[in-house]
């Protein structure tokens, strides 16, 4: 009898040339399936991953229209929007967007005196935070994370925000959230008068700032807060003209979609289509309307409500977005 080559061991297990590694073609075969696997996974784990960042957004703002609830049936006049203690001495007209709540702002945004820690609306002067957090230590302690958009990366492009009153470069280098103390704008939507004879320009609030809950017609298409950057998207070329929503990106996708929060407490995304504008301004106003499909940041029929201090027409001059 012919001996068998490949001896045995003692132990049962096969030995020496009973073993045989991966050849060339199997093991560039394997990396190629490993390679295909990978490709399959990773998006997968990245679209998971964008739309977990987009369920806590949505969840955010949710939490905060609920506590603006609680601020509404508090204040006397029923206001949606938490208004800030210098809200009637300040000349710039931008309260009521980002002041409302949230925590100081940076330093190197409108040198600090806006929004940051020179200013008069630092973190513990931010109305809605006091229904939000018992006390200093308590913000501290919590960090803000309500206010924060996991996506936030802050605002893309000058260009797409052609809007000197709210435009700082130092938004494009770091999250709104730290710009400003919250990636969430609230919807302070403000129209301006054309001037009368005393020279004097006037704001007047047309979307939810100043307004009592009983005077929002559509509160299930009226936009109470918004992911940030949808504000930089309506612009226009000159003061006179409508606003155009310009196509920019959303936080949390390619498309420039966008997390709401409506005044009846829903959350959705809505979509806003590049070029599009809303035109229907009235003889002594400009840019009333601001819309899109299936929602609104104006609450007309509502008359819209002055909001002081007015200005001179050679003094500050309104920005071109707003």
């Amino acid at each position: 009898m012919a001996r068998c080559i490949c001896a045995c061991a003692a132990d049962g297990h096969v030995c020496g040339a009973a073993r045989r590694g991966f050849t060339l073609i199997e093991l560039l075969v394997s990396i190629g399936i490993l390679g295909l696997l990978v490709g399959l996974v990773v998006p997968g784990l990245s679209a998971a991953r964008r739309q977990s960042m987009r369920v806590r957004c949505l969840a955010n703002l949710h939490a905060l229209v609920l506590a603006s609830g609680v601020y509404a049936t508090e204040s006397r006049e029923d206001l949606l929007i938490a208004v800030h203690p210098v809200a009637n001495r300040n000349p710039l007209h931008d309260e009521g967007f980002f002041d409302y709540g949230g925590k100081t702002g940076a330093r190197n945004v409108w040198e600090g005196r806006r929004l940051g820690p020179l200013s008069e609306r630092t973190a513990e002067t931010r109305p809605l935070n006091r229904i939000l957090f018992a006390g200093a230590e308590e913000m501290g302690r919590d960090g803000f994370t309500v206010f924060r958009c996991p996506a936030d990366t802050g605002i893309p492009s000058r260009t797409h925000a052609n809007n000197d009153r709210f435009w700082d470069p130092a938004l494009g280098l770091q999250p709104l959230f730290d710009s400003v103390g919250t990636s969430y704008g609230a919807n302070a939507y403000r129209a301006r008068s054309r001037g009368g004879e005393d020279g004097l320009r006037r704001f007047f609030s047309v979307g939810l700032f100043l307004r009592a809950t009983s005077r929002v017609p559509f509160p299930s298409q009226t936009v109470f807060l918004y992911e940030g950057v949808m504000w930089y998207n309506a612009a226009s070329r000159d003061r006179e003209a409508p606003l155009r929503w310009q196509g920019v990106r959303g936080w949390h996708g390619e498309r420039s979609e966008y997390n709401v929060a409506f005044a009846d407490a829903h959350v959705d995304r809505v979509p806003t289509l590049a070029g599009e504008s809303w035109r229907g301004q009235q003889k002594q106003f400009t840019r009333l309307y601001l819309r899109g499909r299936g929602f609104r940041f104006d609450c007309l029929p509502s008359p819209p409500i002055e909001d002081p201090p007015t200005t001179s027409g050679e003094g500050f001059q309104p920005s071109r977005g707003m």
